[in-house]
């Protein structure tokens, strides 16, 4: 038996008894496996809110000579004393009270209430006990700074990436069963960079596993939780630590951030030997999106 990979034949020669069982063994391998179609499915919820109240007090005692000036100050306004109109810039209820040249009163507070969903969809074919991998990420570039005979040069440092990693191996088992091998990653930037030069910090999760569905059912990887809860205050020493009255020299910052991912992958055989469902799953997917592509078609026509 040879090969010939230009034809893509296999030639035997033999007798015609070799020659049949030949052909019979080609026949039983030569068989086209089927391919699996990927439905991926993530979605993102997130929530946070947040909300910040602050008083400032600033007073200035004596119109003459030596002036003594008394504050609990934190950046809300820049109110002061010596301001000759009671408006505060910014966001969020704002109060001032001021009388020009004694003292200075500002109240800030401001609440914020954040809901979001994102949901990212893709689709994908696959031979049987072949990899499958969708990537969605993004790239946050950083820069760094030398020193050249005391110039200061800024210059390209590098980026890094953040977003979803998903793959997938199917493996068609007996009874229409699919085993299914998936790695997840998730990754998020959740700051800025501590330091010129280096890279933003990022939170990475991962989940890997094997599951055996039936064919045409889905896998759900839920639970995915980020959780984000910080409270800080900003007070004057001694002061802050009065009961109820601490709260007239103290600023109070509270955040919460809860986001949940959900992740779902939908595996369906395709076993016709001609692959008829990938015409009808293409058209369905162009109705679908509404796009007009311009399919090419053929209709018959009678020669004379």
């Amino acid at each position: 038996m040879t090969v010939d990979d230009e034809l893509n034949m296999i030639i035997a020669i033999g007798s015609p008894l070799d020659v049949a069982r030949a052909g019979e063994l080609i026949d039983r391998l030569d068989i086209r496996q089927p391919q699996v179609q990927l439905e991926i499915l993530l979605i993102s919820l997130s929530e946070g809110e947040s909300k910040d109240l602050g008083v400032e007090l600033q007073a200035q005692i004596g119109n003459s000579g030596t002036l003594l000036g008394l504050g609990s100050i934190f950046g809300l306004s820049s109110i002061s004393p010596t301001s000759s109109a009671a408006v505060a810039a910014g966001t969020g209820g704002t109060a001032v009270l001021l009388d020009p040249g004694d003292y200075s009163v500002v109240i800030k507070a401001l609440e914020r209430v954040s809901n979001g969903r994102s949901v990212s969809r893709a689709n994908t074919l696959v031979n049987n006990n072949e990899s499958a991998s969708v990537s969605n990420t993004v790239q946050q570039p950083f820069s760094t700074t030398t020193l050249d005979d005391g110039d200061s040069i800024t210059s390209f440092g590098g980026s890094e990436s953040a977003g979803t990693q998903i793959s997938v191996t199917p493996q068609i088992a007996e009874g229409d069963f699919l085993v299914l091998t998936y790695d997840v990653g998730l990754s998020a930037f959740i700051g800025e960079a501590t330091s010129e030069g280096l890279p933003p910090p990022s939170q990475n999760t991962s989940i890997a596993s094997v599951a055996t569905i039936p064919d045409g059912y889905a896998i759900v990887v839920g639970g995915l939780e980020l959780l984000t809860d910080s409270d800080a205050d900003t007070k004057t020493p001694l002061l802050g630590d009065i009961p109820i009255l601490g709260n007239l020299f103290k600023s109070q910052t509270q955040s919460l951030s809860n986001t949940r991912f959900y992740l779902f992958i939908r595996a369906s055989i395709l076993r016709n030997p001609a692959f008829e469902q990938l015409k009808y799953i293409s058209d369905r997917a162009v109705e679908e999106s509404g796009a007009d592509i311009g399919w090419p078609t053929v209709r018959p026509k009678v020669i004379r």
